[in-house]
């Protein structure tokens, strides 16, 4: 009986021996909240505290997703925690963080109209539950481990 070896991927980086040359994940996500802009609630305000990483080179984004409550959902218990983060019934949300150095936040602000589920389940006296998400990432695909998940109720539109 003959084996034979082939090769099936090539690492370029060559960090076969050296424990500390390693790709580290970013930590998790700290103090996110989402809260609406005003009564009527046209525009979503999300902000949080920057994570960090180990490796020297790399910048972080920010991953953003959100999913429709469901009957007996809980901030433990709901799409986003259930499915994997690359889910593709969660949707993200799409937009550039600003950095404030003062209160060492980022904050985003993003009109319902540009986030297309919320915008065609937003009908007027109809209110929805949704479940929002934020994952950092760095330059290499890897995401913080926990995604750091809030709740927010959008009243409906006033006819």
């Amino acid at each position: 009986m003959r084996s034979y070896l082939k090769l099936i991927a090539y690492d370029n980086v060559k960090f076969y021996f050296d424990s500390a040359n390693y790709y580290h994940q970013p930590t998790n996500v700290s103090n996110f909240n989402v809260q609406c802009d005003e009564e009527a609630c046209n525009d979503l305000i999300f902000s949080w505290m920057p994570a960090s990483d180990e490796d020297p080179k790399d910048t972080l984004k920010y991953d953003l997703h959100y999913v429709f409550a469901e009957q007996g959902d809980d901030l433990n218990n709901n799409n986003l925690t259930r499915q994997s983060w690359e889910w593709s019934s969660s949707q993200n949300v799409l937009g550039e963080p600003i950095f404030n150095p003062e209160t060492n936040k980022f904050s985003l602000q993003v009109s319902i109209n540009d986030l297309y589920y919320l915008k065609e389940k937003r009908l007027p006296g109809v209110a929805l539950d949704v479940f929002f998400g934020i994952k950092a990432q760095d330059n290499e695909g890897l995401k913080s481990e926990i995604p750091k998940i809030v709740f927010i109720h959008i009243p409906p539109i006033v006819p």
